[in-house]
């Protein structure tokens, strides 16, 4: 195993590996058993208050209370259900990487790449400068932003309108779609012009890596399928909506998961600079 690779599994969960030995102790089986508890009295919670299906959560939250009691008192008969929500999750991660994200990649990604080659254009290492250095790139990073952080708060809201007000599918003109279409608007400008600083013959440009060129290439899928899923509903096309919407949430799984990993992780990293340089004075430092 590379050593790139071996540093990242110390930090994320192998799912493709069995139980070690280390997590077979009473110590961790107690505390997989809390967190498995938790989660699932959370899934109870809203089962019978956002979705009111009672007998649902109460069955749910009995078997939270189960898994609790096993963790906590007798972790030798809870080790077969760690064991055994294990082995689901490595099924569950095998069916996501393999059957539906791979499938996805080469359908879509690879054959942009191929497109771009053809053209006679290799921007999957470009790197670009940073963005005080350029108006231009302080413009499209300040609108993918703010159109990202708007798409945010419009699928929270739309969120409480279907589950706890019950007041969905909203019309075109409801301030929360009206929201949702601006940041829609905002965001694919901020990375339209993303797209033409690195695709420019620009010689302030520098070439970017791979992952930034996966990352912007799947923000403009996400965004792009998310508008067409509400135009096809307004269109009366179930047909194409439905399959549509499904590749918008296969969309936002992988950008929730590839997120540390890409240039959305300056929104925690940077933010956690600024602040420990301003509480260490470092910020004063000429």
């Amino acid at each position: 195993m590379p050593d790139t690779q071996a540093r990242v599994l110390q930090v994320t969960w192998n799912w493709r590996a069995g139980v070690t030995r280390k997590d077979d102790t009473a110590a961790f089986l107690r505390r997989a058993a809390v967190v498995q508890a938790v989660v699932m009295g959370a899934v109870a919670a809203t089962l019978i208050l956002g979705w009111h299906h009672v007998l649902a959560g109460r069955i749910v939250a009995g078997l939270a209370l189960v898994v609790l009691f096993l963790g906590l008192v007798w972790p030798t008969l809870y080790r077969p259900v760690h064991s055994f929500g294990q082995t689901l999750g490595r099924v569950v991660g095998t069916v996501l990487v393999y059957v539906l994200l791979a499938p996805f990649f080469y359908l879509f990604f690879t054959p942009a790449a191929l497109l771009l080659r053809l053209m006679g254009r290799d921007p999957l290492h470009r790197k670009f400068k940073e963005c005080e250095e350029d108006r231009g790139r302080y413009l499209s990073h300040l609108l993918t932003f703010y159109g990202f952080v708007g798409l945010f708060i419009t699928t929270g809201l739309a969120v409480l309108a279907l589950y706890v007000f019950h007041n969905y599918p909203l019309p075109l003109f409801h301030p929360i779609k009206i929201l949702g279409n601006l940041s829609t608007i905002v965001m694919l400008t901020g990375l339209t012009l993303m797209i033409r600083d690195r695709v420019g013959k620009t010689p302030r440009v520098e070439k970017t890596s791979a992952n930034d060129w996966t990352f912007l290439i799947l923000l403009v899928a996400l965004v792009v399928t998310g508008a067409l899923t509400e135009f096809l509903r307004f269109a009366n096309a179930p047909g194409i909506a439905y399959p549509t919407y499904f590749v918008h949430l296969m969309l936002v799984f992988a950008t929730l998961v590839y997120l540390p990993y890409s240039r959305f992780a300056h929104m925690i990293y940077r933010t956690v600079a600024m602040v420990y340089a301003r509480h260490s004075g470092r910020d004063k430092i000429q």
